[in-house]
């Protein structure tokens, strides 16, 4: 698509950036991780998935977005675990 960019921050994290206009005001973002339950030996089964519901339901950034009309999640499969996030660009101040 001509309108990817993709690069490597510094930290080794690699992204890819796709605009939609549609819907309008809104962003998604995805982190893709490559590890999932196909990782795990015998004794570690079930571990990509805790991690995954660690990462996602402990972070406290994430209950900035309650009440925004953004949407969150995560999932773990064979190969990835994933936590994305549907938000507006723009939010209530809070503060009025």
């Amino acid at each position: 698509h001509p309108a990817v960019t993709s690069g490597v921050l510094p930290t080794g994290l690699s992204y890819i950036i796709l605009p939609n206009r549609s819907p309008p005001g809104r962003f998604e973002a995805h982190l893709q991780v490559f590890s999932g339950s196909a990782d795990e030996l015998q004794p570690q089964q079930g571990i990509a998935h805790l991690t995954e519901h660690i990462a996602y339901m402990g972070s406290r950034k994430r209950e900035r977005l309650f009440g925004t009309g953004s949407q969150t999640n995560a999932y773990t499969d064979f190969h990835h675990t994933v936590f994305y996030a549907a938000c507006p660009v723009t939010t209530p101040n809070p503060r009025g």
